[in-house]
């Protein structure tokens, strides 16, 4: 089971770390997982009265890092897109399944929002879509990334592509 591709190892005592960049990929037997454009957007809050903000400049990777991930097994395309602005680049990709954030704020503010989700949908191409990243916490924040998951799904499905909104412990078989 000898990796390859561009992603460099770790010491000794991490032998199974392969990190990866954007367009790097580490092969393993069946399994290949190819890093894929990602651009997290700024990140907006108030704490003790002050606002903060952190925003990505080229190439740098804000938050809780931005990069997605194309992983392809028994001929099989995952993708898992991370924390993301709509990247054009995606266009025709065409997975089996993809996870995809929709609760962003609006104005390319932390990820992709429904209605950038929807537009991301139609550029993909996917078979099936799960939605991500939507209705968390966030420190002390109860739902700062509010989305309707289930307008998603309606309009996701309008266009003819299966939608399931996942909830812990379900399975998806691709």
């Amino acid at each position: 089971m000898a990796p390859r591709g561009r992603g460099v190892k770790y010491d000794t005592h991490l032998e199974n770390i392969y990190p990866l960049d954007v367009g790097e990929a580490v092969t393993l037997d069946d399994l290949t997982i190819e890093g894929l454009k990602a651009v997290h957007g700024p990140i907006v809050f108030k704490i003790f009265g002050r606002r903060i903000e952190q925003t990505p400049g080229p190439g740098e990777r804000v938050g809780l890092g931005a990069m997605g991930f194309k992983i392809t097994i028994d001929n099989k395309v995952l993708i898992n897109l991370g924390d993301t602005l709509l990247q054009k680049e995606w266009t025709g990709l065409r997975p089996d399944l993809m996870m995809i954030p929709i609760g962003g704020l609006g104005g390319n503010v932390w990820t992709m929002d429904v209605a950038e989700a929807l537009e991301a949908v139609k550029l993909i191409s996917p078979k099936k879509v799960v939605p991500c990243h939507y209705n968390a916490s966030f420190l002390w924040v109860k739902n700062a990334a509010p989305a309707d998951a289930g307008l998603f799904k309606h309009k996701v499905e309008k266009i003819g592509i299966e939608c399931t909104i996942m909830k812990y412990g379900d399975e998806i078989i691709v």
